[in-house]
C-alpha cells in the first residue's frame, strides 16, 4: 500500500470532497518519499526501495496510476526539479546514484555514480542539488552541467538527513548534531548538539529559524535557531 486517505464522515478535505478512504497499490516494496509537482497540483509521485518511482494523477477526488519508471536500484529520495525533472537518490549496500528522469520520455540519467550509498538529496537553490553519501560527505551538483561536482562539504560524523533552511542554507541531521552550512561560503554557521539518545533520521525546515526533527527511538522534536 502506497497511499490511504481519510476523512471522517466524508468531510471536505482542503477544499476536496474525498471518499473515506482510498488505498492504493502498485509498489512491491517500501514506499519512500511521496511528492507532489509544484507545477501541476494534480500529479504526484512515490518513490520505493523496488527501484521505481510511480506516477499519479489526482483529479476531482479520483486518484490515477498513470505510469511507472525503473531506475535500477532501491530508490530512497526524490525531488522534482522542474516539471518534467525528477532527482533521484538510490543506494544498495555499497552502491550509491543520483539519477535525472525525463518524465515525458522515460529516459533515466545516472549524473553521479559513487562506491558509497546516497539515501538523501535535497534542492539548494535554482540550479543546485545536495545529496548526502556514507562516506560522510554532502556533494553539491550544478544542474546545468552535471559532469562533475563543483563542492563537497565533509562531516566528521555520519550525515542521515538534510532539507533547506533558507536559499544556499543547509539544514544537515548528522548523528547528534544538528548542524547549519552556508553553501556560499562553504562553512558551517551554527550547531546544536541533540540530547536523544538515538541518532537523528530525519531533518524538516519549518520556518527560517524553527526546524523539527527526529530520532530513532521515535521522538520527535522541534527547535529554534
Amino acid at each position: 500500500m502506497i497511499l490511504r486517505i481519510e476523512s471522517e464522515n466524508n468531510k471536505e478535505v482542503k477544499g476536496v470532497e474525498l471518499p473515506f478512504k482510498e488505498s492504493l497499490y502498485e509498489h512491491s516494496d517500501v514506499v519512500s518519499k511521496v511528492t507532489r509537482n509544484p507545477w501541476s497540483g494534480e500529479v504526484f509521485c512515490s518513490s520505493s526501495w523496488d527501484g521505481s518511482i510511480q506516477f499519479w494523477s489526482f483529479k476531482e477526488s479520483v486518484i490515477d496510476f498513470v505510469k511507472s519508471i525503473s531506475v535500477g536500484k532501491p530508490v530512497y529520495d526524490s525531488l522534482w526539479f522542474t516539471k518534467d525533472l525528477i532527482i533521484s537518490s538510490s543506494a544498495t549496500l555499497d552502491k550509491g546514484m543520483v539519477s535525472q528522469i525525463d518524465v515525458r520520455t522515460r529516459d533515466v540519467k545516472v549524473i553521479i555514480e559513487s562506491d558509497n550509498a546516497t539515501r538523501a538529496i535535497c534542492r539548494v537553490n535554482e540550479n543546485l542539488i545536495a545529496t548526502i553519501w556514507d562516506s560522510h560527505k554532502i556533494i553539491l551538483t550544478d544542474m546545468r552541467s552535471t559532469k562533475e561536482s563543483i563542492q563537497t562539504i565533509e562531516s566528521d560524523t555520519k550525515l542521515h538527513a538534510l532539507d533547506l533552511i533558507k536559499e544556499d542554507v543547509l539544514l544537515i541531521g548528522c548523528d547528534h548534531v544538528v548542524r547549519l552550512w552556508d553553501v556560499k561560503s562553504n562553512k558551517e554557521i551554527w550547531r546544536n548538539a541533540v540530547l536523544e539518545a538515538d541518532a537523528i533520521n530525519a531533518v524538516t525546515a519549518l520556518s527560517n529559524s524553527v526546524f523539527a526533527y527526529s530520532t530513532m527511538d521515535g521522538t520527535l522534536s522541534i527547535n529554534r535557531i
